[in-house]
């Protein structure tokens, strides 16, 4: 009889330890579960994050890309301009240089008209 009544305890005690040990597991599993639903949107986060650093670069590689295509063109108008303006410098030289001739000649003329009128 007692040792019915001790395996009637033991049952009984074992039967809440599984209870007990099963409730354990239910909340592990329940825990379990909300981390891989926030470790799954931290995954799509990620995704989200990558896909718009990636139209970033694109786009700004794009920008740099059209930045380029500016500065080349601006070089290419001063490189212009800078012709227009040395060739400039040259005809004024050449002018100078002329009306410089020119009024050379022109007061070796006025001398010798003087010399001659005297």
């Amino acid at each position: 009889n007692r040792h019915i009544e001790r395996s009637t305890e033991e049952t009984s005690s074992n039967k809440e330890q599984l209870g007990l040990v099963l409730n354990e597991k239910s909340k592990l599993l329940m825990e379990l579960n909300e981390y891989r639903e926030k470790n799954n949107e931290q995954k799509n986060q990620i995704r989200a994050l990558e896909e718009r650093n990636k139209k970033l670069k694109n786009e700004e590689a794009k920008k740099m890309s059209q930045l380029e295509e500016q500065i080349r063109k601006l070089n290419e108008m001063i490189e212009e301009k800078i012709q227009i303006i040395g060739t400039g410098v040259e005809i004024q030289n050449k002018l100078q240089k002329r009306v410089n001739e020119l009024t050379r000649d022109n007061e070796e003329k006025e001398k010798k008209i003087n010399e001659l009128k005297s």
